[in-house]
């Protein structure tokens, strides 16, 4: 290709030692420089970098990038599958390969996250990803031959674009672009023959996994325009040896790729499995696309001219995080005199024909100026159709346009006629316009985090393993934050990741009511619906004056707030399946309160055996009479309609353990917890089945289990003590006992079976205390009052223990282990 003239500040006759020595500080000062640049401009005066973000007021993206920076250790220590996430919208398992998790950048951060937390490690990589897309630009231009401060400038406009500046707002991940401009340097340098084709071909692989890792909307538009560069060049390069090296640098690039896919299979794998039930994504590609005015009209993020013509960029397309097109006049200016003044070369042809191709291709289907359609149809709507580019915004290309517009610039001020002083005075005009409004406010927040979240508060409320809905919903709040800064304690019914789950909008109208804190009465039921149909355990609510219509939604069906650390925290009853009547899931929490046969068979005949609540009752009932067999078929009935009850899964085990029937009950209960691995109330009843089965060590894990769900529940710690006690480890037991009597001093069942365990360990006063806690709730209680008699046998008092067994009521089968309720 015809080359640009010489710089007239070459080094032309030092010796290369020299040469290379100057190049090697100048290459460190550069870095210096932008690294410096970048902390002064992100970084003001009593910034605290551990509470506040860099990033605008209530970023979704950002909280989302948030959450990834937790997300990826967590899933690598617990060694869970990071791909596949359990813990957003559950019960579905979302797919996250289709996210923006940038693994190749939150990893590397794992030593900060884990020392200073997310927070630290996000503002630490939003100050060097414009330092480093900076640098990798200087690089680039000095492979091109600019001069020192040319190249320096081209780095510059680069790495503190609009584009990246506006990104930086909200899209972390979208700003790390320095892959792009490595790609073009190494391929310079192995067209001019200063690196070998391994090394390109090594180098080239090695940017495409790193982008792939990034941002796989970038790696993929990389790929479009970087094709579409190679093949402009090799169309103006003409016959002769520069195709052929051409032809040869497309060969390695495609390699380069192969061994890139070869590399990331198993991410490709995942991705490509899911395909087939990819949910919709939330934005079209024209709704993002680049205003034509926004080309010369600054917005509001602009330090000139921005608050002026405020009033017109509000009416650009998108919204201010996804206009990044402004280049100013006066850089509009510096890339017309380029490609008039080195009209002739054919690099300057290559670099228009391919600003001119990003331009057109930025501005998306549709021309706009300032919302109103001038042409209909563009180019960019022929790429609407492809996998990849389907949902890449069209005003994230402007990122190519930079690049493009940066070594224009570069190779100006380096190799341009124009006088000195013209120059350095349009340069820094063009710095100017550009830069940001930094005093806006726009660029920092301190994202909200209520003391419920911010202490183990939340631990005393909220079990491990709950499905919890958060205020703001899904896309205009910190749910995702208050998650991650929990470590994951709790699955949550939402998650910004950029999809939503199959056919959300059409089932329930109520997502978008929740969505705008408003739940008419008209929605109430499908309200219900949305909670049963993702299993909400809990919802959690600020106390804003903003929530009073979703406040009043709870006191409409009955739910009672528990105000802690700033919110509300509302406790929904378990609900059944949607085609059960209304005025049964009223009567729901009734009937598993207070099991009663007569309005349990009215709604049994009423739906014909089918309705699961009813059912249930009914075999609750015969229970309760030990009528074992004949609640069996009721509660098989119940869990084939609705399988997720861990109250039913655990009395239908009960059933069969007192039929003797001991492989069904365990055959149940692992049934069960496969489909609900957070029901403490299964594990409890597992424990159960292994006490009886005298399996004391696996009870004693069971219960361990069953205590990270329930770690204040006082039934499962006297579980987990009784398990102890008969593993022979009795000081272990006994320590149990007490706390779970400090959990709950009034539990009947924690008294009678400490009592009993106290006699058997040969401590008949303090089982005195115990067991005469539970008698004077119950005088009747046959068991009690025999443990008594021995008690007071064993201490002295013969007479009494005789008068006490002689009145006594029909005997009663004591609860010597209860679900947690």
């Amino acid at each position: 290709m015809t080359p640009l003239p010489p710089s007239e500040r070459t080094v032309g006759n030092s010796a290369p030692s020299i040469r290379n020595w100057a190049q090697r500080h100048c290459t460190f000062l550069a870095l210096v420089l932008y690294l410096l640049c970048a902390s002064l401009l992100l970084i003001p005066i009593h910034f605290d970098i551990s509470t506040r973000l860099i990033a605008t007021k209530k970023p979704p993206d950002a909280i989302t990038a948030l959450w990834f920076f937790r997300w990826w250790p967590y899933a690598i220590t617990h060694q869970i599958n990071p791909f596949i996430c359990h813990i957003l919208w559950w019960p579905y398992a979302k797919n996250l390969t289709w996210a923006n998790g940038a693994p190749l950048m939150v990893i590397p951060m794992w030593p900060i996250t884990a020392a200073f937390g997310p927070l630290v490690a996000y503002n630490v990589l939003a100050i060097l990803a414009p330092a480093l897309n900076a640098f990798f630009a200087y690089l680039l231009c000095r492979e091109l031959e600019a001069d020192f401060f040319g190249a320096l400038i081209g780095g510059f406009i680069f790495g503190f674009s609009s584009y990246a500046m506006t990104q930086l707002l909200a899209h972390l991940f979208l700003e790390a672009t320095w892959a792009l401009p490595f790609l073009v340097w190494i391929a310079l340098r192995w067209f001019k023959r200063r690196m070998s084709s391994r090394q390109f071909l090594m180098g080239a692989a090695a940017a495409f996994i790193v982008q792939f890792g990034i941002s796989l909307e970038i790696l993929a538009t990389t790929i479009l325009f970087g094709g579409s560069a190679l093949l402009l060049a090799w169309i103006l390069a003409g016959p002769g040896e520069s195709r052929t090296k051409l032809a040869k640098l497309i060969k390695l690039t495609a390699l380069a790729l192969m061994v890139c896919a070869a590399v990331v299979s198993p991410w490709l794998w995942v991705m490509l499995h899911a395909s087939s039930h990819i949910e919709h994504s939330i934005f079209k590609p024209g709704e993002f696309s680049a205003d034509l005015a926004n080309f010369v009209i600054p917005t509001k993020l602009t330090a000139l001219l921005g608050a002026y013509f405020s009033p017109y960029s509000a009416k650009f397309n998108g919204n201010i995080t996804e206009q990044g097109s402004y280049l100013g006049l006066p850089l509009i200016i510096i890339c017309g005199l380029f490609a008039w003044e080195f009209r002739k070369t054919r690099t300057a042809k290559l670099l228009v024909a391919t600003a001119l191709l990003t331009f057109i291709m930025s501005l998306g289907p549709d021309l706009l100026w300032r919302r109103h359609v001038l042409i209909a149809v563009m180019p960019e709507a022929l790429f609407l159709h492809i996998p990849l580019l389907l949902d890449a915004l069209p005003a994230r290309f402007t990122l190519y346009l930079w690049l493009v517009v940066a070594m224009m610039a570069a190779l100006w001020f380096s190799r341009s006629k124009v006088p000195l002083a013209a120059r350095v005075g349009l340069i820094s005009l063009a710095v100017i316009f550009i830069a940001p409004n930094l005093a806006a406010g726009y660029w920092s927040s301190k994202p909200e985090n209520p003391k419920f979240f911010a202490t183990n508060m939340y631990k005393h409320y909220i079990s491990r393993g709950e499905n919890v809905l958060l205020f703001p919903f899904f896309n205009s709040g910190g749910a995702m934050l208050w998650q991650e800064e929990t470590n994951f304690y709790f699955p949550i019914t939402g998650g910004y990741i950029a999809a939503l789950p199959h056919n959300l909008l059409t089932h329930f109208p109520a997502f978008s009511a929740l969505l705008r804190h408003r739940v008419s009465l008209g929605l109430v039921r499908n309200t219900e619906r949305f909670f049963y149909h993702f299993h909400v355990h809990a919802v959690v609510v600020p106390d804003a004056p903003i929530y009073k219509p979703i406040r009043a939604y709870f006191a409409l069906i009955g739910c009672h707030a528990i105000h802690a650390g700033g919110i509300d925290l509302y406790n929904l009853p378990r609900r059944t399946s949607h085609f059960v009547s209304y005025d049964t899931l009223a009567l729901a929490p009734y009937f598993y309160n207070h099991p009663s046969a007569a309005p349990a068979r009215a709604a049994y005949k009423a739906s014909g055996g089918k309705d699961p609540v009813a059912c249930a009752v009914l075999g609750f009932v015969h229970y309760n009479q030990h009528q074992y067999a004949a609640a069996i078929p009721y509660l098989r009935q119940s869990l084939s309609v609705y399988p997720y009850q861990p109250q039913a899964i655990a009395c239908l085990a009960h059933c069969y353990l007192r039929l003797g029937n001991h492989k069904m009950a365990i055959n149940d209960l692992a049934r069960g917890l496969y489909l609900m691995p957070n029901s403490p109330r299964l594990y409890l009843a597992m424990g159960d089945m292994r006490m009886v089965r005298h399996q004391y060590a696996i009870a004693v894990a069971i219960d361990n289990i069953a205590l990270r769900f329930v770690p204040h529940d006082a039934h499962a710690r006297c579980a987990l003590a009784a398990a102890l006690d008969a593993l022979g480890q009795w000081s272990e037991a006994k320590a149990q006992f007490l706390r779970a009597l400090k959990e709950d001093p009034t539990s009947r069942a924690v008294h009678y079976i400490f009592g009993r365990a106290l006699l058997q360990h040969g401590n008949p006063n303090a089982a005195l205390t115990e067991l005469g806690a539970v008698a004077k709730s119950d005088p009747d209680y046959h068991a009690v009052r025999q443990l008594l008699a021995e008690a007071l046998s064993q201490t002295g008092h013969p007479h009494q223990a005789a008068a006490l067994l002689r009145p006594y009521s029909a005997d009663k089968t004591p609860a010597t282990r209860q679900p947690p309720q």
